[in-house]
């Protein structure tokens, strides 16, 4: 393989034309500015065999487009070749090897510095391909297993702050408002609680909290409950109100409380204005279910009939969560079931459809005693047609 001098020889190859540059004086006559490096030239460079030269080509080119004196017009060509690349396309068009996801999110975080780049990069799918990579590098980091030698052991070291570099990205696409809608339909938010509850370092934490803090602040105030009810649907109250709990006065950095803060104030005054059973289908989306008035018997007889909204979303999602790794949201996941059953006029019809009796019939044995007792319970209320004298 090729040492950094053999790089910076290639790379110096490719850049220098065989003519000289033109003297200062005539580049300031033309307007053109004063580094005279083509994007173009760099552009080739990309499409070079050597890994090690695409890289360094890579990083140059977003400095240059990131700099306001670059026509950014000309950058699409590189934010294709950049998503692509991130996106795991292992070679170009012309057959050259693409460097590894993790050499080039620090080359987006660069890019993105400038505002029209950003439009560019989100246009093309940008939000929705690094909420994979921060699924995939949340997975990794999480099942990183004991480094087997030292190159297995710097490459674990580094999944913290390739989490903060994806992170970093989404914040920045965040400020953007007609990029803000794709934090909805990406599952942007989903993916950024689970970070959140999952980060193994202080920094990491912090941006994703700035990003929320940006829906919350820079995101249309009409358009803002959008964001509330998906935030409340993946459980991002409950995430942030047991960080703010665990961390009590110790953050490192004091803005991440201020953001946390004001995050939290705002899900608070949102949950406030909605409805108790949007409350709770923001609940059952987020699957994170907890006891409490949505889970009794007043509470079904009062909105049993919104739950045919969505063709029985909410039914179907509850079986969902009845193979939930959660003892707890698989219990409650019973008990609403059977509350189904017992005042909806098909309910135990419907429930059968969606194969809710098989999987209760199964939870029976559970060695889990709350999950047993609710499961008897609730496959009872599919079983028997009266109820009539028959206690929740």
């Amino acid at each position: 393989a090729p040492g950094a001098e053999d790089t910076v020889d290639l790379l110096t190859g490719e850049l220098l034309p065989a003519a000289p540059a033109p003297p200062k004086a005539q580049r300031a006559a033309s307007g053109a500015p004063s580094l005279f490096l083509e994007p173009a030239a760099l552009m080739r460079c990309l499409d070079n065999p050597d890994v090690s030269v695409a890289a360094i080509a890579a990083h140059v080119l977003a400095l240059l487009y990131s700099c306001p004196a670059i026509d950014a017009s000309s950058g699409d060509a590189f934010v294709r070749w950049l998503l692509a690349a991130l996106d795991g396309q292992s070679s170009t068009a012309g057959g050259g090897a693409r460097p590894e996801a993790r050499e080039l999110v620090p080359v987006l975080s660069v890019l993105l510095r400038r505002v029209s780049m950003r439009h560019e990069v989100g246009s093309s799918g940008g939000v929705q391909l690094l909420c994979r990579l921060l699924q995939a590098t949340s997975r990794e980091s999480g099942n990183a297993p004991a480094a087997a030698s030292p190159a297995a052991g710097a490459a674990a070291r580094s999944l913290p702050q390739l989490l903060y570099e994806l992170c970093f990205c989404l914040w920045t696409l965040s400020f953007q408002e007609e990029l803000q809608p794709e934090f909805l339909t990406t599952g942007a938010i989903h993916t950024l609680t689970q970070t959140v509850q999952s980060a193994p370092v202080e920094k990491v934490q912090r941006v994703a909290i700035a990003t929320f803090a940006n829906l919350c602040v820079e995101s249309p105030e009409w358009e803002r409950p959008k964001y509330y009810r998906e935030m409340h649907a993946a459980g991002l109250m409950k995430a942030l109100t047991s960080l703010k709990d665990l961390k009590a006065n110790q953050w490192k950095d004091a803005d991440i409380e201020e953001d946390l803060d004001l995050v939290l104030d705002a899900l608070a005054k949102n949950y406030q204005e909605i409805s108790t059973w949007e409350r709770y289908v923001a609940e059952v989306k987020s699957g994170n279910l907890a006891w409490g008035a949505c889970h009794e018997q007043q509470f079904w007889k009062e909105n049993v009939r919104c739950i045919e909204e969505d063709d029985f979303a909410v039914v179907r999602r509850l079986c969902t969560l009845l193979h939930s790794p959660d003892e707890e949201v698989i219990a409650i996941a019973c008990y609403d079931i059977g509350e189904f059953c017992r005042f909806y006029p098909r309910g135990r019809d419907i429930a059968k459809h969606f194969g809710a009796k098989d999987a209760i019939m199964a939870l029976i044995d559970s060695e889990n005693p709350e999950i047993q007792r609710h499961a008897l319970n609730s496959i009872s209320k599919i079983m028997v047609n009266k109820w009539e004298g028959m206690s929740a």
